[in-house]
């Protein structure tokens, strides 16, 4: 969960009809759904479990301020989540991926979360990462960005320097993609579902059960590029991975990029593991 930047002095949400049935501000284009959002709560438009959803968003962004690169035919919502349960501790990123996970796999999506926002589609290829989940908490308001790449993926040369994985797409297990929109409505109902308070107990079991690389080796680097290897034996009661060295001391970690670990990060001289 990260603060929320700065509002600009005009006020986008002015321009807005009313929300759909479910709850949803429905619009073709914004800069940022989260920026709307706020916008919206603060014009006292936005109820707990109100949402947005975009064709298009121009200014997405993503963990430490990364833009967030997207096209018509994805999935660009936002929605305000309860401040309350698991929604109120460090854990609430990684519970809103959790559910996100479990929704899409619902859906038939063979997909897995990465620690700690990312979500990532399994396939014959290898995994590769088709989305990602943003919390911003300011003033009262906490607001979950979730974009998706349903119909577009950037190219691979358009990735960052040391991307764990490679773009995609969400690609159904023996069926046709879903629209970006209703996928985003079984999404919330999901959301809405899930009871914050019950979830503060039971949020580290679902997000280990859909947990990319658990049992296998990893590496987490740090903004300062400092690499951190070991076993990812699972998460923290609040939302940090958990890694076994392989001199069995176990760390954690709150921030940083997981990668899949290379063996020449690893001490040679450690046992094999059985």
């Amino acid at each position: 969960m990260i603060p929320a930047p700065l509002l600009q002095s005009t006020d986008p949400a002015s321009a807005l009809g009313e929300p759909d049935p479910d709850g949803i501000y429905r619009i073709d284009e914004t800069d940022s759904v989260l920026t709307l959002a706020r916008s919206l709560y603060a014009a006292d438009r936005l109820p707990v479990y109100g949402s947005i959803f975009a064709n298009l968003q121009t200014a997405g962004r993503g963990q430490y301020g990364r833009a967030w690169e997207s096209a018509r035919g994805n999935l660009h919502a936002g929605v305000r989540l309860p401040l309350e349960g698991v929604y109120a501790t460090r854990a609430s990123a990684a519970a809103t991926a959790a559910l996100t996970a479990e929704a899409l796999r619902s859906l038939g999506f063979p997909v897995l979360m990465k620690w700690p926002n990312d979500i990532i589609c399994l396939s014959p290829n290898g995994p590769a990462k088709v989305g990602g989940i943003l919390l911003e908490e300011s003033d009262g308001l906490l607001t979950a960005g979730i974009g998706l790449n349903v119909n577009w993926s950037p190219e691979v040369s358009a990735l960052r320097e040391g991307a764990a994985l490679p773009p995609g797409r969400l690609v159904p297990r023996g069926g046709a993609a879903m629209d970006p929109y209703e996928l985003w409505r079984r999404i919330l109902r999901h959301l809405r579902e899930a009871n914050p308070v019950r979830l503060t107990a039971s949020w580290r079991a679902l997000a280990q059960a859909h947990l990319l690389w658990l049992g296998s080796d990893v590496a987490v680097e740090s903004a300062e590029g400092a690499m951190t290897a070991g076993r990812l034996i699972g998460l923290a009661p609040d939302g940090e991975l958990l890694l076994e060295t392989p001199s069995g001391e176990i760390v954690t970690l709150d921030r940083g990029s997981l990668i899949k670990a290379a063996p020449a990060l690893h001490d040679a001289s450690a046992a094999p593991r059985n």
